[in-house]
């Protein structure tokens, strides 16, 4: 049976890229399978036992004993300490796996862990993963060359803001025109204007110094939130929306929900016939009507954007070239996202330490459960409550995706 990419299990635990070798094939080989399970024997423990003592997960160990996985560093060490064994012939695997990054401006030199890759390749602009160098390290700014980039992208486009204000869009385009191509008299204008706008040159260099000191100091609490809180009010996203598979409710770059996806699991393969695999995945059921998931990403932009108050309609229909539109069809739009959300942001987007600054911005912006009283009020989510419970999902589960209450929910169901 082919495997599903949409399936629960590949939703779970997504397998290695094909094509690509799977550095654990040569890392199995190397770890003493057979050192730990006699260490584990003279300590009168089973892998069981020691998985449990340790407060690992059961198979875990076992897979360890067997050869048949490689542990991580830190669930390693969690179970050396907890059994109390010599960690000195495991010392190889319990130093956690990095590469050497090269700053390609100052050629800074510094090391990141294997699993902050992925993150790193997303971040960077254009790419989906960093450039490796023929030595086998990565092409990676450091954080200082990368805040200088900015901060003078930032000072610039200030700059440029202030002279617009006070010359006038259109001349002031061409008197920065006029200077960029040589002309003395473009010159003239634009320091005159410099001048008297900004301070002059030597104004500029004392703001472009400070401004370089601030980018570059370590930034606070309050000055990342700031910054999440920018990014998010652009509404823009690189992986687009989906509806899960079983609640039909709004889930960033998965076709599941983690929940949804552990009770289709547990429940198709309870009913799977004896001999058979788990169905990969619920039948599509036909809705009159347009699709539900058509303009998810444009929505989620509108909501955005007129949340943190960073744009009118029209200019908001004039960006999805819709100018002939009515004003309303934002509202419709906003109305008919904020209908496929569930009770969190955190189901929505994924919880890693990136994502789970950004959800608290968007918390505040959108404020879940709250803005889903109104569905919640008029019944409108206990078709899918119902559908839930007969999937043995717990109630506090429930209650989390559907933006119900618990107590309703409870009452609902009794």
């Amino acid at each position: 049976m082919t495997k599903n990419p949409t399936s629960p299990r590949a939703a779970i635990k997504m397998g290695w890229p094909k094509g690509k070798p799977n550095p654990l094939g040569a890392l199995l080989p190397l770890f003493p399978a057979a050192g730990l399970r006699a260490d584990l024997q003279a300590h009168g423990l089973s892998p069981t036992g020691a998985a449990l003592k340790a407060g690992l997960q059961p198979g875990v160990v076992l897979r360890w004993t067997q050869g048949k996985a490689v542990p991580r560093p830190k669930s390693l060490k969690k179970l050396l300490e907890a059994i109390g064994v010599d960690p000195e012939p495991y010392e190889r695997f319990l130093q956690p796996s990095t590469v050497s990054v090269v700053c390609p401006t100052c050629s800074k030199v510094r090391t990141l862990r294997k699993g902050e890759l992925g993150v790193a390749g997303r971040r960077a602009q254009g790419r989906t993963e960093l450039s490796r160098l023929a030595d086998g390290r990565y092409r990676r700014p450091c954080r200082a060359c990368s805040a200088a980039q900015h901060g003078r992208k930032a000072l610039r486009q200030l700059n440029v803001t202030l002279l617009r204000k006070e010359l006038g869009r259109q001349e002031a385009d061409d008197v920065s025109e006029w200077a960029k191509g040589g002309d003395a008299e473009g010159t003239a204008a634009l320091n005159k204007a410099r001048v008297a706008i900004l301070g002059g040159q030597q104004q500029l260099d004392k703001n472009r110094a400070k401004f370089r000191q601030m980018v570059r100091a370590p930034k606070g609490a309050e000055h990342r939130h700031a910054i999440s809180l920018a990014h998010i009010s652009r509404g823009s996203l690189k992986k687009p929306f989906s509806l899960c598979l079983l609640c039909g409710l709004l889930v960033h770059g998965h076709p599941w929900h983690q929940p949804c996806a552990l009770r289709w699991l547990y429940r198709s393969r309870r009913k799977a016939p004896l001999g058979q695999g788990a169905q990969t995945q619920p039948p599509s059921v036909r809705r009159r009507g347009r699709p539900s998931d058509e303009n998810l990403e444009r929505n989620y932009h509108w909501l955005m954007v007129r949340r943190a108050g960073g744009g009118s309609r029209a200019r908001l229909l004039a960006e999805a070239d819709l100018k002939s539109f009515s004003k309303q069809a934002v509202n419709k739009g906003i109305e008919s996202f904020l209908r496929l959300l569930p009770g969190s942001w955190d189901l929505v987007f994924s919880k890693n330490a990136g994502r789970r600054r950004a959800n608290v911005g968007r918390q505040e912006l959108v404020q879940l459960p709250h803005e889903l009283e109104f569905l919640v009020g008029a019944g409108q989510r206990d078709g899918l409550i119902q559908k839930l419970h007969d999937f043995n999902m717990p109630e506090r589960e429930i209650a989390r995706l559907t933006g119900a209450s618990p107590y309703r929910v409870r009452g609902f169901l009794r």
